[in-house]
């Protein structure tokens, strides 16, 4: 009879041991289900045609993709210099990162794993923008950070990030009105400046 009560709190200790995996299973799925608040901001320079510069600054639109991170938005220009009047242009920028670029968290400069394009359109009457423009160049990674969890199946894009500062120095080359090439109307945009983004849990 005095072996019961030891065998029972040996029973106990087993059955709440095996719970422990149970819980942190919950845990982790909860977690993952639950809703990210995720924050990009621009602080980017459109130089058009050696032009003065243009501010293409406020915050960005992301979402994860097939296989990384997209990231865009279109903003009001303004004047390159405080007090940062607004002009009569917006632009669309749109930044594609593939799961490569993600997976590499060490700083430096890339010229491969992204692909970036920028658009323009007048603010005044009607008019078509100017052709979606496909942009090429170099971007430093200063930081890359990803959550603990983000090593798990099933996080990409915006789940696998949670802070980045990118630095982006871009050409984006089109055609002009025409949209011929060769016919010496061509433009072409410089990109330069931050993107940031930052990452948390929801609500």
């Amino acid at each position: 009879m005095s072996r019961g009560p030891i065998l029972s709190s040996h029973m106990l200790w087993l059955l709440l041991g095996s719970l422990v995996p149970v819980l942190l299973f919950l845990d982790y799925l909860v977690g993952e289900s639950g809703s990210r608040e995720v924050f990009l901001r621009a602080d980017l320079r459109v130089r058009q045609d050696g032009a003065s510069a243009l501010a293409l600054a406020g915050p960005l639109v992301g979402e994860a993709a097939i296989d990384g991170l997209q990231v865009g938005g279109a903003l009001q220009l303004t004047e390159g210099r405080y007090p940062w009047r607004p002009v009569a242009r917006e632009g669309s920028f749109s930044l594609r990162l593939d799961s490569s670029f993600l997976k590499n968290a060490q700083p430096g400069t890339r010229t491969q794993g992204f692909v970036a394009s920028y658009q323009e359109r007048s603010l005044e009457g009607p008019g078509w923008p100017a052709p979606l423009t496909p942009c090429r160049g170099r971007i430093e990674v200063i930081e890359l950070a990803a959550p603990l969890w983000s090593g798990q199946p099933g996080a990409k894009g915006l789940a696998a990030v949670d802070a980045a500062v990118l630095q982006v120095d871009l050409l984006c080359t089109g055609t002009g009105p025409d949209l011929l090439w060769g016919t010496g109307d061509e433009r072409v945009w410089a990109i330069e400046g931050p993107l940031e983004v930052k990452a948390g849990a929801g609500g």
